[in-house]
């Protein structure tokens, strides 16, 4: 607990230089995973989530600015969308956020998709979800072909990381009856 009280102290009392120090130092997602990791138990159960919000906005010069969907309103309208990895401790019911990152409009980059952006989002960021950490909860709409796809990928490759670290047989692994559904497991940790 000592440890979350001085990340926090470090936020809030950081003057300019400090805090371009600290960003030299770290990122926002390493210094949010050390926090998370500072104020969570190692035995608990925890979980990731990734969910985009909307968030009105007019103007025509403002980066990123392009129709998304709404929730709230049941339809793609005009504005800008942000896009959040979070982790939860499932036993004590506390929600902590991770990365968020504004979700590029289509004319930026247009050879990705959306689905695309959102899988190189979670990309990033897995690497520093907690270790206790074996699902991904995600909204329906991430249920296409591509991102399920691609966090079996995700998967794959954190295995063969994994294998080659301890010195394990690969084929041994990978000839295990249920290693297609480690693949399968949800986002595993690095």
């Amino acid at each position: 607990m000592a440890k979350l009280e001085s990340y926090i102290k470090l936020s809030v009392h950081v003057n300019n230089s400090g805090l371009n120090s600290l960003k030299n130092s770290l990122t926002t997602l390493e210094f949010n995973a050390e926090v998370i990791k500072a104020a969570t138990s190692e035995n608990h159960s925890m979980i990731a989530l990734m969910d985009c919000s909307f968030i009105a906005k007019s103007g025509e010069k403002t980066f990123g600015l392009d129709q998304f969907y709404n929730g709230s309103h049941n339809r793609v309208e005009r504005g800008l969308e942000v896009s959040l990895v979070a982790v939860v401790d499932v036993e004590t019911e506390v929600g902590y956020g991770l990365l968020a990152e504004q979700t590029f409009d289509q004319t930026f980059c247009p050879d990705l998709t959306r689905m695309d952006y959102y899988l190189h989002h979670l990309e990033i960021t897995q690497p520093q979800l907690p270790t206790q950490v074996r699902y991904l909860a995600v909204d329906g709409a991430y249920a296409k072909e591509p991102f399920v796809t691609g966090v079996r990928a995700l998967n794959d490759h954190l295995l063969d990381t994994f294998i080659s670290t301890l010195g394990l047989s690969p084929t041994l692994i990978k000839s295990h009856p249920n290693y297609q559904n480690l693949l399968s497991y949800g986002v595993i940790a690095a």
